[in-house]
């Protein structure tokens, strides 16, 4: 299986530049461009809440999926996790 998912920034800098823009960019655009604010506020509340790559990592692992892994793209904002289940 394969998950590609925005994530956690793995750096402090990166975190406060990419909650603002998050918060305060993407519901602004995604008004603009569909004319539906709260569903792009929902959307980044709902990356927030999403656990981490080490916390989904062993959720996947204790699921019964084998050899779980992750790799982080762009400082962690997305990851894409690689698992199997046989």
């Amino acid at each position: 299986m394969l998950i590609l998912e925005f994530s956690k920034p793995l750096f402090e800098f990166l975190k406060k530049i990419y909650d603002i823009y998050s918060f305060y960019c993407i519901p602004k655009m995604g008004n603009i461009i569909s004319g539906n604010y709260y569903s792009y506020k929902y959307l980044v509340e709902s990356i927030k809440i999403h656990p981490s790559q080490k916390k989904l990592n062993k959720i996947l692992s204790e699921s019964e999926f084998c050899n779980s892994e992750y790799i982080n793209i762009s400082g962690g904002i997305v990851a894409i996790h690689r698992c199997y289940k046989f």
